[in-house]
Formats: C-alpha cells, sequence, structure tokens
C-alpha cells in the first residue's frame, strides 16, 4: 500500500510539474542568460489550451489560440531593455511579450512575432521595461500539431542607466501656451526639451533642465507643433530623444471690428466661397 501511495504521488507531481507553466499564477520564472531545449507539449487540447485570446495584439491572435507556454520576468531595480530569441519547430506559432497577465488573459503587448506557415523558425523579440516590472512571455501555437515545440535559444537583459521617457502628452493647449508632459522610466528629475513647428525639429533642445509638465511658451495661434523629450540622469548620462509627439494650438479670438472677403472661385456655373483657416463654412 506504502509503494502504491508513493507511486500516485510521484505520478501527481510529475502532472503539476508537466502542467506548471501553463497560467499566468504558474508561468516559469526565467532570469538573464536563461536558455531550455525541447518545450513540448501535447496538442490535445487540455490544460496546455488555457487562455483567452489576447485583444490588441500587432499579430494575429488565433496565434495563441491553442496551447500557450507562458515566462515570466521580473526587471531589478533599472529600466532594462529584455531580448529572447525562440526557434519553434512546428508552424503557426506566435510569440509575444506582455505587461500583463491576471487569471487566464494576458494583456498589454510590448512586442510580438508571429509566423503562420514556416517551421524551424527563429523568432527574436525585445522591449524595455520599468524597474521592478514584471513581463510575461507566451509562445502559442494554432492548428494542426496544436502543441508548441520549441527552444529558448538566448533570453539576455541589459540594465539602462538612463531610460527615454514614455507616454508624451500635451494639455492645457492655448493660443500661446501648452502643458507637455511624459512619464519618467527611471529616477531623474531633470529633462531636455525641443519644441518646434511640425517637421523642423532638429534633435536639439530648445530649452534644458527643465520639469515635468513643462509650459512651453510664445507658441502661435492655429499652428501645427512637435516636441521631442531626452532624460537628464546626470554626469553627462543622457536618455535618446523619444518622439515626437504633435500637437496643434487653437485659433485665436478676432478683435472686432473684423472684415472677410471670401474671394469666390469658380467651380462650373457656380461659385463657391474661399473658407480661411479658423473660419467654417455652415450652410451651402
Amino acid at each position: 500500500m506504502k509503494k502504491f501511495t508513493l507511486l500516485i504521488a510521484l505520478l501527481l507531481t510529475f502532472v503539476w510539474q508537466g502542467q506548471a507553466q501553463y497560467g499566468c499564477e504558474s508561468a516559469v520564472v526565467i532570469s538573464d542568460g536563461y536558455t531550455v531545449t525541447g518545450v513540448t507539449s501535447p496538442g490535445t487540447g487540455g490544460a496546455e489550451d488555457w487562455n483567452e485570446n489576447p485583444s490588441g495584439t500587432s499579430i494575429n491572435s488565433s496565434y495563441w489560440d491553442d496551447d500557450v507556454y507562458l515566462f515570466e520576468y521580473t526587471s531589478g531595480a533599472t529600466a532594462e531593455t529584455i531580448s529572447i530569441s525562440i526557434f519553434t519547430r512546428n508552424n503557426w506559432n506566435g510569440v509575444g511579450i506582455f505587461d500583463d497577465c491576471t487569471g487566464t488573459t494576458f494583456s498589454n503587448e510590448l512586442a510580438a512575432s508571429g509566423s503562420s506557415s514556416a517551421s524551424d523558425f527563429t523568432h527574436t523579440l525585445s522591449a524595455t521595461i520599468p524597474a521592478g516590472n514584471t513581463v510575461y512571455i507566451a509562445i502559442g501555437q494554432w492548428g494542426t500539431p496544436n502543441g508548441v515545440d520549441f527552444d529558448v535559444t538566448d533570453f539576455s537583459v541589459t540594465a539602462i542607466t538612463c531610460p527615454a521617457p514614455s507616454e508624451l502628452t500635451a494639455t492645457n493647449i492655448s493660443t500661446t501656451t501648452a502643458d507637455l508632459g511624459w512619464t519618467a522610466l527611471g529616477s531623474e528629475t531633470m529633462w531636455n526639451i525641443e519644441v518646434a513647428d511640425a517637421g523642423m525639429a532638429t534633435g536639439t533642445a530648445t530649452a534644458t533642465g527643465v520639469s515635468n509638465p513643462y509650459n512651453a511658451t510664445g507658441l502661435t495661434a492655429n499652428t501645427p507643433y512637435e516636441f521631442y523629450i531626452q532624460a537628464d540622469c546626470g554626469g553627462g548620462d543622457e536618455s535618446a530623444w523619444v518622439g515626437p509627439f504633435a500637437f496643434t494650438t487653437p485659433c485665436a479670438a478676432f478683435d472686432l471690428p473684423v472684415s472677410e472677403n471670401f474671394d469666390g472661385t469658380s467651380t462650373g456655373t457656380s461659385t463657391s466661397p474661399t473658407v480661411p483657416d479658423c473660419w467654417t463654412f455652415i450652410d451651402g
């Protein structure tokens, strides 16, 4: 009886380990330098077919429609760039790096690669993530043979001492000013910024050592602008420039009295008015 009980326990342990990668809460934790060969799944539509297809992906979500194998990575004390190479032996497979995973759903894609017909194919993906952030790497397969069969040939991590900002915004836009903001991915407290007419930015700061948000002044009404931002981490350590982010200042109110001729242009036998900027053609 003891031998039988031990055998059952070993079998249950084997089954649990074999299925431990199926689900957000049981993703395989990896670190810099991680590699593995010969990862397979049965392709029977069992526990390995555990997820909801992700939405908003840059490739067809059906690549994760059948079996899905999941890895998990958490960045350290600084922002990092991660890179992973997956060699797949089956066709119709996809690989994605996702920022969130809850229950049976991974979401917020950071990078993805899919191959509809090629077997023996290498997918290489990279993403930049903030300090202390957890991401999920999902390897999926769709259609016959319904199972994953892959190697992780490379997983590398590069610390970023001065990460570039993200999520640029322009708010409180008036005819002559705008509040320009961004999200810092490091501990920096100063940034360099360039604000210029659309298409005229040169990669040269128009202001240095600015705070977030930055109040841009001296703008012209009814004019398209772009801005770039660069983190200044001190000691000459600066990030790459990020941008452009486009915004347009609104029209200014006319000073009264105002005169507008609306010079007509001939179109066949009718005459249509020329509507200048900051005027709206209401009724023909």
